[in-house]
């Protein structure tokens, strides 16, 4: 069985220059980490808790944990990070912030930049963020769903 790593797209450099020499096909392509088996392990429980939550703050909970069980799949417990280590941001691009710890950590920002985790937290905020404001625009529904009575 062969193993599958995903390479990198070549960007060009601030002058437009490819990097090596492209008519030969002579061009160096870097290998990227996949986590892609971890974030199949987190996807189920992630997706069934996010879709049974009731408030925005669970929505934020339920991120900050499912993306600390993809790092601890992914750095095999050598990090162990807070559930608060990456939380949800609705209002950033990314839809997601990094704590300084995080940041702080040389193992952990090489293995970043050099894999596919920062485009699965994406894709885990992305959901997130979605139920978030979903909630957010219809605090009615929530309340009825909370307080219901027979």
């Amino acid at each position: 069985m062969k193993e599958r790593v995903q390479e990198k797209a070549i960007e060009a450099d601030p002058a437009g220059k490819l990097p090596g020499n492209i008519s030969t096909g002579e061009f160096a392509m870097s290998k990227q980490l996949s986590y892609s088996r971890v974030e199949q392990n987190v996807l189920p429980g992630f997706r069934q808790n996010i879709n049974l939550a009731e408030s925005t703050e669970e929505v934020r909970k339920i991120f900050g944990f499912a993306v600390r069980d993809l790092l601890l799949g992914a750095f095999r417990q050598e990090i162990d990070p807070s559930p608060d280590a990456v939380v949800l941001a609705p209002n950033s691009d990314s839809g997601f912030t990094l704590s300084e710890d995080l940041q702080n950590n040389d193992m952990f920002m090489a293995t970043w930049r050099e894999s596919d985790l920062p485009h699965i937290v994406g894709r885990l905020a992305e959901t997130a963020v979605n139920h978030f404001r979903h909630l957010a625009k219809n605090p009615g529904k929530t309340e009825l769903k909370i307080h219901h009575t027979s």
